[in-house]
């Protein structure tokens, strides 16, 4: 079973991590990291990567946290944070007034896409049908999240689109151009998102997960 510590635990950067597999040892630092939004976790970096076991999780500290820290680094990362996500909210999709009418009783495939014009730093979600615009907004790194935990941009403008337009809503498919923001470091992305889609809209892309 994986060890879970908090950012405040101290000796946790220290403490020699064991592969319960092929015996591996070594810290937090030395195995197969990779950082999500709440927590960053630790693999073992010599078995195989689709197969190797989880060995450590440290959890972020909230914005709160870092605030009531006192400490100066802490608190002024947490009040940069804050002033992203509001900027973020303030103009980004949150509800179904904000997208046009598309009249017809068809089904509707809509494009998740990605607009580098501003620089590959600074990407823009856009959503379409078609050649028409519906949305655009900053894109969010690894914005699939996780289905079901509130932590996926994806499936919350999956949602917004299903408010919109009802069941006429069939997919949202990503393309390339805005695969490496989507998914970003999760291998299990496409899977992922195949389920939101089935749960949202009913329907389900067999190349995108298996049973």
């Amino acid at each position: 079973m994986s060890r879970q510590f908090h950012y405040s635990d101290k000796g946790w950067e220290s403490e020699i991590l064991e592969c319960p597999i092929c015996h591996w040892k070594g810290m937090f630092h030395q195995g197969a990291t990779c950082t999500y939004a709440d927590f960053t976790d630790c693999q073992c970096p010599n078995c195989d990567i689709f197969t190797r076991p989880m060995l450590a999780i440290v959890m972020h500290p909230t914005w709160q946290e870092m605030l009531d820290s006192g400490r100066p680094d802490d608190v002024a990362r947490a009040q940069e944070l804050i002033a992203k996500s509001e900027a973020f909210w303030a103009v980004a999709l949150t509800k179904p007034e904000q997208l046009p009418d598309i009249p017809g009783d068809d089904d509707l495939y809509f494009t998740w896409d990605a607009d580098y014009s501003e620089g590959k730093d600074q990407p823009r979600t856009v959503i379409r049908n078609g050649d028409q615009v519906l949305f655009s907004e900053a894109a969010s790194w690894e914005a699939i999240g996780f289905p079901g935990d509130g932590s996926s941009r994806y499936e919350g403008i999956c949602k917004i689109l299903k408010q919109k337009y009802s069941d006429r809503v069939r997919d949202l498919l990503p393309t390339k151009a805005s695969e490496m923001w989507l998914y970003g470091d999760k291998l299990s992305g496409p899977m992922f998102r195949g389920r939101i889609v089935a749960s949202v809209f009913g329907s389900r892309d067999e190349g995108d997960f298996g049973e």
